[in-house]
């Protein structure tokens, strides 16, 4: 009977799990005991050691439960191949880790297994690496790690180099990152620092759901196809990439509802200069208050015919810039407003996203209701293409907006590097456009 009692316990704890406990307080690594609460250990990696040691059935769900306190990680967890390994905050709880040397990591997670981490209360997760080569995170090939904190926040060493919150092993091939915070804190300074390091064909989505702050939060050196990467921030303030093409991502999707200041990194892109990266998914706000704006939407073909994208970006910004009001572009479009007068025989400043390697195929105008029109008519156009539709009445703008054909009979190409739409009036005897608002929206094509 007794020994059909401990099969019926084997078979009900492999069904529920495996779980061990660790406490600040009254925790101890020597004493402490899997699947006993009153018996807890002081470490995160005692605790999850010996249950992977005591355990390695395969399938069996092993919960490291982390009692309010603060946690320093030292040394590697390793989540051996095909394992599983959750840890649960319970209460207010910090985790720490500083790579105490470099290729070090807080976890490995080796082929096939996953690490799950969540909370119940309040769970901070601080990472600082002053260490070449480290990470928080390191995945393997076919492993997966889910995320969910309510602060996650990564600093790393001015002079280290390839160092990140999560990386990919060199096989890591396949593997799945979900990470869900409220907020995110990332402070880089070079590139190859950045939140996400990833390298591999696999799928990586960083969610905020309040506020993430910080430079460099994507960053890839080697493309693959199948390389996917997701973002969401309510509000981020900072950039996706660094300042030069190579630092930063190269195919990041952005989700809808995603905010993106440079507030408080004036000198740098908010979407970061690398050319074909950003792919908007819905509708992205981006406020610049720095020119150039640097065209880094993904274009699979030239131009931007295609059916892989599904929003636009708009684009707000200081008003001492060449941009007034906001811009958007989105599907085949590039639209943009434009603010104020214009006098006779003269030109806007230019104005909207700066576009290249494209064609324009027509105009769409329309009045906002603050338009007050003047008397004569304008031309639409580019700043280095000159007026390439015919002079139409200014007059005739209306709040429904009005169809603009090109003069001539073929889409109109943007050879130029970094042009943009502008207004040209003729030679009358009074401002064209007195005051108020017109939008421009340029149907684009691919080149030629």
């Amino acid at each position: 009977m007794a020994g059909l009692n401990s099969t019926f316990l084997n078979a009900e704890e492999q069904l529920r799990g495996y779980f061990a406990f660790v406490d600040s307080v009254s925790g101890n690594d020597s004493t402490g005991k899997v699947n006993n609460p009153n018996r807890p250990f002081i470490t995160i990696a005692a605790a999850a050691n010996a249950l992977l040691t005591h355990y390695t059935m395969l399938t069996a769900p092993i919960t490291v439960y982390i009692r309010p306190g603060s946690y320093p990680i030292t040394n590697t967890i390793v989540v051996p191949n095909n394992r599983r390994l959750s840890l649960v905050a319970v209460g207010d709880v910090q985790i720490q880790y500083f790579a105490p040397a470099n290729n070090q990591q807080a976890f490995l997670l080796q082929s096939g297994s996953q690490l799950d981490i969540d909370y119940v209360g309040n769970l901070s997760i601080i990472a600082t690496i002053n260490n070449n080569n480290s990470e928080f995170i390191r995945v393997g090939s076919n492993a997966r790690t889910n995320i969910r904190a309510h602060t996650v926040a990564l600093t790393c060493g001015p002079t280290t180099t390839n160092t990140a919150f999560v990386r990919n092993a060199p096989s890591g091939f396949f593997s799945e990152v979900s990470i869900n915070t409220e907020k995110l804190e990332s402070v880089t300074s070079a590139i190859t620092q950045a939140f996400v390091y990833w390298d591999l064909q696999s799928e990586v989505t960083l969610r905020v759901n309040d506020v993430s702050r910080g430079r460099r939060l994507f960053y890839t050196s080697v493309i693959f196809s199948n390389q996917n990467l997701y973002f969401y921030s309510k509000r981020h303030i900072g950039t996706i990439g660094g300042d030069v093409p190579a630092d930063g991502p190269s195919r990041l999707y952005i989700l809808d509802g995603t905010f993106i200041s440079n507030e408080s990194f004036p000198a740098s892109a908010p979407l970061g200069v690398r050319p074909n990266s950003i792919v908007p998914l819905g509708t992205v706000s981006v406020f610049q208050s720095t020119l150039p704006i640097i065209d880094v939407v993904h274009k699979p073909v030239a131009g931007f015919i295609g059916n892989y994208r599904s929003g636009n970006i708009v684009y707000s910004g200081n008003a001492p810039f060449a941009y007034v009001n906001k811009y958007e572009d989105y599907n085949g479009h590039v639209s943009s407003d434009y603010t104020g007068a214009i006098p006779p025989n003269s030109t806007s400043s230019g104005f909207g996203r700066l576009i290249q390697g494209q064609t324009i195929q027509s105009f769409f105008v329309r009045a906002e209701p603050t338009f007050i029109p003047g008397a004569g008519t304008i031309s639409l156009g580019t700043v280095n293409g000159g007026p390439i539709t015919t002079p139409f009445p200014v007059a005739s703008i209306t709040l429904a907006g009005i169809v603009v054909n090109l003069s001539g009979p073929n889409a109109f190409p943007i050879t130029t590097p970094n042009d943009q739409l502008r207004i040209f009036t003729q030679n009358n005897t009074g401002n064209v456009m007195v005051a108020g608002r017109v939008k421009v929206t340029a149907t684009m094509g691919k080149t030629l």
